[in-house]
C-alpha cells in the first residue's frame, strides 16, 4: 500500500458514525499496544496477567460495530456504483467553483473571510469563514438553523490552528456528492439575509 498506517473515518463516507478503518503494515502491528485491551484481544489470561495476540486481533476489543461496518460497506459500494472517489471529487470540484463565484458575483466577498485556499484545485468543498462585523460564531450558527441552513460553529477539533488564525472559532459549510448548486444559492441567500445586504 506504500504507507505504514492509514487511518479513515466512515462517517466521511456516508456511512454511520463510530466506524473507521485502521490499516498497519504487519511489521508495525508488533510495535503498538493497544489503547484498550479487553474481549477478543488476549491470547491467555491466567492469575499473574495477560499475553496480548501478536496479530491485528489485539487492537479489537469487544463486540464490533457490525452495523457500523455493514453500513461503510455499503457507502463503498455506493461509491463505487457513481463511479468512484474520482466522480465524488469532480462533483465537489463543481461546488467549489460555484462557490467561489457566488461568493464574488453577490459582492459578499468584502464582507466574509473564507479560511483556506482562495482557489478551487487545491480545496474540498468545505468552507469556514467568519463575518468580521459579527464576532460571536455561534449567532451566526444560530442565524442560519432558523433558516433551515446547517452550518457547523466552533473549534472544529482544530484549536491550535484557531489560535494561529488568531480567531476564536469558525463557521464552516460542507457540501458534498448529494449537495446542488440550489444549496449553494440558498447558503448565499441566507448569507446575504444575516448581512442585510
Amino acid at each position: 500500500m506504500g504507507c505504514d498506517c492509514l487511518v479513515f473515518t466512515g462517517h466521511k463516507m456516508m456511512a454511520y458514525t463510530g466506524i473507521g478503518v485502521v490499516y498497519l503494515k504487519k511489521e508495525r502491528i508488533k510495535s503498538l499496544t493497544p489503547m484498550i485491551v479487553g474481549g477478543g484481544t488476549v491470547e491467555d489470561v491466567d492469575t499473574n496477567g495477560h499475553r496480548l495476540h501478536s496479530t491485528v486481533e489485539k487492537f479489537e476489543a469487544g463486540t464490533p460495530n457490525i452495523i457500523g461496518a455493514v453500513s461503510l460497506l455499503k457507502s463503498i459500494e455506493y461509491i463505487k456504483s457513481i463511479g468512484g472517489i474520482q466522480k465524488i471529487r469532480e462533483h465537489e470540484q463543481k461546488i467549489v467553483k460555484y462557490f467561489f463565484e457566488k461568493l464574488n458575483s453577490t459582492g459578499l466577498a468584502e464582507k466574509v473571510e473564507i479560511v483556506g485556499p482562495g482557489n478551487v484545485e487545491n480545496r474540498i468543498a468545505v468552507f469556514s469563514f467568519v463575518i468580521p462585523s459579527l464576532t460571536n460564531f455561534n449567532t451566526v450558527g444560530e442565524k442560519f438553523a432558523e433558516k433551515n441552513v446547517a452550518v457547523r460553529c466552533g473549534g472544529h477539533c482544530a484549536y491550535p490552528l484557531h489560535k494561529s488564525l488568531d480567531k476564536p472559532g469558525t463557521c464552516r459549510a460542507s457540501f458534498y456528492l448529494y449537495n446542488s448548486e440550489e444549496d449553494v444559492d440558498r447558503f448565499f441567500e441566507v448569507l446575504k439575509d444575516i448581512l442585510n445586504v
